[in-house]
């Protein structure tokens, strides 16, 4: 029978001095935080993460009331999660959950659950609480007739040059898949959108393209002053079967409706048959010179053995040639092993070992690890010394490799910058088959700026670590949030789109209390049988409102039977 899933998260600060006045738990989430609506007869899961300042996670002790009758009670486990099932009648029931600590210190939260029978249950958004002033929502719906929009999102040039951002859709899955463009005034105070109300769209040519795969902005390519659009079509065979192309389209191109984005390149990049170039597009200064690079993934490509994969780097004054580009023309080439499909995780990251340029990140999550098959790794390579032509592994300064088989570390990865406050680049990369809160929880590994070179580690070996429950897939999707909590510092957001789907939020004002035994999400967003794998795709940074506060962009390609949707998400 199927389950609905609350997730309760109590968190709280790093432990004290014992002389120091006992303090009670923190509550930081429970979702649903307000009226929601299960149906009569499915045991609703209810899932608590909970910690303490002063106490071991197993010494705080847990009490569920519903209609103010206990109906479970028990300690959280060694890693502080408690899970107990509820099966209720048909009504509106107050529900509590209190903890208290061996101090006596409780903390609770209590909030209404509504039973009805299966046929009234009303479609639901997602909720999430945890930050002041609210939460409020955009939800965009895709199109009937274009498949698995929200497949992928990012941020997207400011194409109506009111000075914020703009918002990338992909929907990859029909009719060789589609791009659409939302401009940031049409989501500021709307409710909900379509997409017949994009500033534009792109069609793919070709029913095989998979447009929408991947792209979005990269920085500055051409010393014009407008950031570029990048779009990758994995699929097309315009070079042969499945050789992939990347279209760029120059900053401050006027885009009317969109169209064919072949016909408003300005230049592209393709692949040979069998490479899917253009699987994971990104771009950024890596040589300080104060233009960006172009970063093109092809994890098909044989060049360094079957399926090695290679991440080709395009220096922005090869746009100044326009026509089609292919490998040949990159400045540098790294490629994997063999088996490794490198290029399916690529971005420019901050700074992490103090030499003043930016560093190449590349995940590889098919990437053994001895016998440890697909284990994954992450590799940091110096951005200023790319060479023309090497092994990846081999011009790597850092390597983070995954700790047991199929632990897919390096799926997906993210550089929101700073958030230790130390100077350098900091890196969380996701883990999705990571078994250690369950089987398949996924987990995602913090690297706090390493600063110095030539370094191998172990997963185990991170500064912090962050744990999905049993199933989830945490970090199969991981992305910089901006600063959601408008308080300085960045955050992240780490994606599991199994299922439902569900998305968690680490606050980068609690770094100080994250570590490499675990570390408490600080807010959490499950999706549910409306929303459809929310979490499929992540993208941050935006800020609507011009205001401080960050909204991000979630992916639900499985919502309205598969169609998609689109939530942006406003802390405000």
């Amino acid at each position: 029978m199927p389950t609905s899933p609350l997730l309760l998260f109590l968190g709280c600060s790093s432990p004290r001095e014992s002389a120091e006045p006992s303090t009670p738990p923190e509550l930081f989430v429970v979702s649903p935080t307000t009226d929601t609506s299960v149906p009569e007869g499915t045991p609703t899961v209810l899932s608590v993460i909970v910690a303490d300042a002063e106490s071991a996670p197993t010494e705080l002790t847990l009490r569920v009331e519903v209609a103010d009758n206990e109906v479970a009670s028990g300690a959280a486990d060694k890693v502080g999660r408690y899970r107990t099932e509820l099966v209720l009648p048909a009504g509106s029931w107050t529900t509590r959950v209190v903890v208290v600590d061996p101090a006596g210190d409780t903390a609770e939260k209590e909030w209404v659950l509504n039973v009805v029978p299966p046929d009234l249950v009303p479609p639901q958004r997602p909720q999430i609480d945890g930050n002041e002033g609210g939460n409020t929502f955009v939800r965009i719906d895709g199109p009937a007739q274009q498949a698995g929009f929200g497949r992928h999102v990012a941020v997207a040039p400011d194409g109506d040059a009111d000075g914020t951002a703009d918002l990338l859709v992909g929907a990859p899955d029909r009719f060789g898949g589609a791009v659409f463009l939302f401009a940031s005034s049409a989501l500021v105070n709307a409710d909900r959108l379509t997409a017949n109300e994009a500033a534009a769209s792109f069609l793919a040519r070709d029913p095989v393209d998979g447009l929408g795969s991947a792209g979005g902005a990269v920085d500055d390519l051409d010393g014009d002053g407008f950031p570029e659009l990048a779009l990758g079509a994995p699929g097309n065979a315009a070079n042969g079967a499945e050789a992939g192309v990347v279209w760029i389209v120059r900053g401050g191109t006027p885009l009317g409706l969109g169209g064919d984005p072949a016909e408003l390149a300005s230049w592209s990049v393709a692949g040979e048959p069998g490479d899917r170039l253009g699987t994971r597009v990104a771009g950024g200064d890596l040589d300080g010179d104060g233009l960006a690079e172009l970063l093109v993934g092809a994890p098909g490509s044989d060049l360094g053995g079957a399926e090695a994969g290679v991440v080709a780097v395009f220096s922005g004054t090869d746009g100044a040639r326009g026509g089609s580009l292919d490998l040949s023309d990159s400045a540098a080439l790294l490629a994997g092993r063999p088996g490794d499909r490198l290029g399916t995780a690529l971005a420019v990251c901050a700074d992490a070992d103090g030499d003043g340029t930016a560093e190449l990140g590349i995940g590889a999550r098919h990437a053994g690890n001895g016998e440890a098959r697909g284990a994954g790794s992450f590799q940091y390579v110096a951005g200023a010394s790319l060479p023309a032509w090497a092994s990846a592994t081999d011009a790597a300064w850092l390597h983070l490799v995954g700790d047991h088989a199929g632990d897919a570390l390096g799926t997906d990865f993210a550089c929101p910058g700073d958030s230790d406050a130390d100077g350098l680049g900091d890196t969380f990369v996701g883990a999705p088959g990571v078994d250690r809160a369950g089987s398949d929880g996924g987990s995602v590994f913090a690297l706090f700026g390493p600063g110095r070179a030539e370094l191998t580690l172990a997963a185990s070996e991170a500064d912090a670590r962050f744990d999905g429950p049993p199933g989830a897939g945490l970090g199969d999707r991981v992305s910089t949030g901006g600063d959601l909590d408008h308080d300085g510092l960045l955050d992240v957001i780490f994606g599991s789109p199994g299922g439902v789907g569900f998305v968690g939020f680490a606050h980068g004002a609690r770094a100080d209390h994250w570590g490499p035994g675990g570390s408490p999400l600080d807010a959490a967003l499950p999706g549910n049988d409306t929303t459809g794998a929310l979490g499929s795709a992540l993208a941050g940074g935006f800020d609507l409102g011009r205001d401080g506060y960050a909204e991000v962009a979630l992916g639900a390609p499985g919502a309205d039977l598969g169609n998609g949707a689109v939530y942006v998400l406003s802390p405000r």
